[in-house]
């Protein structure tokens, strides 16, 4: 059973975006929801690009947007309860990736649910993101929702989808995994997902073609793995392994075959320039998907691992 979830809001669109998905947790949980809105007065600083043109703070403007942040906070919170949650309003001060995270740990919460933007490439790492930091240094799970902007995030009917690929760090989710289908009533589908073989065909001119009977026989190999994991799992657990080239797409595509409650999986979370290089599969999921997206970065991740 879960008792605390923490809710980043900062009156952004991606931000509310993560408003039902929690509200739905707490109705099949019980648990508490707290809406978290940091005053980090850094985020009102004016910025002009123009060397012609400089804005000057304005304490009084600040203060301002601070009332305004609280009442929106309280209308938020007012309105769970409402509809019969538990929920609490914070404004603490400070940095807002510190300051998120000390929440998480004064609320003691279970989880953290959070909307994020669908920014990319040069774009994200220009701009950089709350939801990206906090991933890569949060101790415990955070659900992402994302999705196209025109899609309503939703929890669906189905299991919650697992992706694994025989590697002991993606297993690392599911003690976890287990523990949330359980608090919310649903059963688990493990997913395993084997990419394309590359054949050398130098002598050809060819770099490398794929070869689809290592890719078969990898995807054979990998739903023998997931049979094993479920063995361990809660009865009723569901395995597939399929062979596809675009990892994301495939586990996006199996997540709509079987209208998943939601996506558990764990990231080795890259940053900045990092991921601009590498890419991210669980990147590529949130902001394919409208379904939440519960990630965590597993303790032996170390800084090293994030920079890789």
């Amino acid at each position: 059973m879960f008792n605390s979830v923490l809710v980043p809001t900062d009156g952004s669109p991606f931000s509310e975006r993560a408003l039902p998905i929690a509200a739905e947790i707490a109705k099949r949980t019980g648990a508490t929801l707290h809406l978290v809105n940091v005053f980090d007065p850094t985020r009102y600083l004016p910025i002009s690009l123009s060397d012609a043109h400089v804005e000057v703070f304005n304490p009084d403007l600040v203060i301002d947007l601070q009332q305004a942040d609280r009442q929106r906070l309280d209308a938020q919170v007012s309105a769970f309860r409402a509809q019969g949650l538990a929920a609490e309003a914070h404004q603490p001060d400070g940095v807002t990736v510190e300051t998120l995270l000390e929440q998480a740990t004064l609320t003691r919460a279970d989880f953290i649910v959070m909307g994020t933007h669908g920014r990319s490439g040069f774009a994200r790492l220009r701009i950089g993101s709350v939801a990206s930091a906090i991933l890569a240094r949060s101790p415990i799970p955070v659900m992402l929702v994302g999705g196209p902007d025109t899609d309503t995030p939703r929890l669906g009917n189905g299991p919650l989808l697992c992706p694994l690929d025989s590697e002991p760090f993606a297993e690392a989710m599911l003690p976890f995994a287990m523990r949330f289908a359980t608090a919310l009533g649903l059963p688990l589908a493990l997913l395993g997902v084997a990419t394309a073989q590359a054949v050398p065909m130098a002598p050809l001119g060819i770099e490398s073609l794929a070869d689809p009977a290592a890719e078969q026989e990898d995807a054979r190999d990998l739903g023998a793995y997931l049979v094993r994991v479920a063995a361990r799992c809660p009865a009723g657990t569901t395995t597939h392994a399929i062979a596809a080239s675009d990892v994301p797409e495939a586990i996006v595509a199996e997540a709509d075959r079987l209208d998943a409650a939601a996506i558990a999986m764990a990231s080795h979370v890259r940053s900045g320039l990092a991921r601009l290089l590498h890419g991210n599969i669980t990147d590529a999921v949130v902001h394919r998907l409208s379904r939440p997206v519960l990630v965590y970065r597993p303790p032996e991740t170390t800084a090293s691992d994030i920079a890789k």
